[in-house]
């Protein structure tokens, strides 16, 4: 038998069975869109240590976290220290304009490429205390605020509300003080429910004497808090999508450091396992499926596109024409489900490029990315999976891969 052309990996069928091209083992071979076989290229260790949470940004800076500090990488693979202690936990990363913004479950942080790091969000104050002195309020129930805003740009945070029944004047004390961070301080008019600004710059206590005026500035930030969760990440239309468990969030339209906690959420059955945009919507990994989430968020629909749930992954941006033989245009996703490799088109039209050919072990995470080496599409993954077997695999425009599987330990 003559074989003119290899068209990838197949375990569907027995291996007497295996169409024309197919094959049970591609080992270090890669298949290019001729159907002709590639040796793989070696590999070389370019840095040592323990590192995770890989992040390339659009000016082309190498971000990672080497033994528990966040560094920058040059191409030489020298790491510069931006931000120590940020620990072992996942970070996912997005990016907007210049700024790059990282969530862990432990950290939230804002950068540049090129520049320093900084929290990701005003905080909320923890706690202050209310007590009655002298002044000339009438007596009635008033409602305090205290709020942080940015020294660096002046970006006020969410607010920390108590109540207090008092008459002459109010006394607040025990304000939190954190650095680069000043206090303002929202008095209600008396039994009144809208809070007034009464001061600002103040440092850990004040004292309310004359109450507040309606015609003041109200308070804006109420239900106002820095952004929740803990990862993946996404983003479309100014706004920033976190997961957080079963709970997907929503930054406000652009004003990516806060986050509405009554309104600026959708809840799924599942825990989120990544989001990816295209032009026209999300598409929307979980444990139990995949979802493909059209228009604005407040009132966006939900469409099934894989009842099979996915791995926890970073989806891949992909050029359509790479794989619909130019009969689609423009930027779509490449993900992986357990059912197999997808490619997620604008409007929620999706096709699953392996199921027919190649069943992956179930996996509960993957590494991924899509290049283009050798004049070869590659999406290259390294999957994690719970128990044995365990294996790694690499795919190309369809199904070029390579599968080890270890046994016991």
């Amino acid at each position: 038998m003559e074989l003119k052309k290899f068209i990838g990996l197949a375990n569907t069928v027995d291996p007497e069975a295996l169409p024309e091209g197919s094959l049970a083992q591609a080992i270090n071979v890669d298949i290019d869109d001729q159907g002709k076989l590639h040796r793989r290229r070696g590999l070389q260790l370019a840095a040592a240590g323990s590192f995770h949470s890989v992040f390339t940004s659009s000016e082309d800076v190498t971000f990672a976290v080497l033994n528990g500090d966040l560094c920058r990488l040059d191409g030489s693979m020298h790491t510069t220290v931006i931000q120590a202690g940020v620990g072992y936990d996942k970070i996912s990363y997005c990016q907007i304009g210049e700024r790059i913004f990282a969530k862990s479950r432990t950290q939230a942080l804002r950068f540049s490429a090129k520049g320093p790091v900084m929290a990701w969000g005003v905080p909320l104050v923890d706690s202050f205390t209310l007590a009655q002195t002298s002044g000339i309020m009438p007596l009635a129930q008033y409602r305090v605020a205290v709020t942080y805003t940015r020294s660096l740009d002046g970006l006020e945070g969410g607010a920390t509300v108590q109540q207090i029944l008092a008459s002459g004047g109010i006394a607040v004390t025990g304000i939190p003080i954190i650095g680069g961070y000043t206090a303002n301080v929202y008095v209600s008019t008396p039994n009144g429910e809208v809070m007034f600004l009464v001061a600002e710059g103040v440092g850990s206590s004040y004292g309310i004497s004359m109450g507040a005026q309606e015609l003041g500035v109200p308070l804006r930030t109420l239900d106002i808090y820095p952004p929740i969760g803990t990862g993946p990440l996404a983003t479309q239309k100014g706004r920033i999508f976190i997961w957080d468990g079963c709970i997907l969030w929503a930054t406000e339209p652009y004003q990516q450091e806060r986050v509405r906690r009554a309104t600026g959420f959708r809840m799924f059955e599942s825990a989120g396992t990544f989001i990816g945009a295209v032009v026209d919507g999300l598409y929307i990994g979980t444990e139990t499926a995949v979802w493909f989430m059209g228009g604005e968020f407040d009132d966006a629909s939900l469409a099934i596109v894989s009842s099979d749930g996915a791995p926890a992954q970073s989806p891949q941006q992909i050029d359509l024409s790479y794989v619909t033989d130019g009969k689609e245009q423009g930027v779509g996703l490449v993900f992986m489900t357990h059912a197999g490799i997808y490619v997620g088109m604008p409007s929620g039209k999706a096709l699953n490029l392996t199921g027919n050919t190649f069943l992956f072990p179930k996996a509960s995470e993957i590494a991924a990315l899509f290049r283009r080496q050798d004049g070869i599409n590659q999406f290259v993954g390294a999957a994690t999976h719970p128990g044995t077997p365990t294996g790694s695999a690499r795919f190309g425009d369809f199904v070029d891969a390579e599968i080890i599987r270890f046994k016991g330990d």
